[in-house]
Parts: C-alpha cells; sequence; structure tokens
C-alpha cells in the first residue's frame, strides 16, 4: 500500500520476474537450493484461486519450513 493511503502499489515492476530472482535480489545470501524451495513455497502460498492453495496447517510441513 501506498503510505497513507489504502490504495495499493503498482506492481507492473515486478512482471517478468521470477520468485527466484526476486528471492536472491533480497540483502540476506542464500543457496541456490534454498532459494528454489522459498520459491516453491511461496508459489503454494500465492495461488490464485483459494481452493488450490494449501492450509496454513499444510504449510507448516513444508519441507523448507522443517529445515
Amino acid at each position: 500500500f501506498k503510505p497513507n493511503s489504502t490504495e495499493m502499489k503498482c506492481f507492473i515492476s515486478l512482471r517478468g520476474l521470477s520468485i527466484e530472482k526476486l528471492i536472491r535480489e533480497t540483502e540476506r545470501p542464500m543457496s541456490w537450493e534454498d532459494v528454489t524451495a522459498a520459491a516453491d513455497f511461496m508459489r503454494r502460498c500465492l495461488k490464485f484461486n483459494p481452493h488450490d492453495r494449501p492450509s496454513a496447517r499444510d504449510l507448516l510441513d513444508d519441507p523448507w519450513l522443517k529445515e
């Protein structure tokens, strides 16, 4: 959201970028194995259709969180 507003920021600048690339550009260094595992986890969380998304309980069993 924009500061002091209820309007969402524009995400157009993210178009064409992979989740892996966005993770790699963070300040925290991660191995490629961790990057791909984190991206897989995020893809599960970000499914557009809520019926396709796993429950919080299921997500807690994700291998990336269990490491």
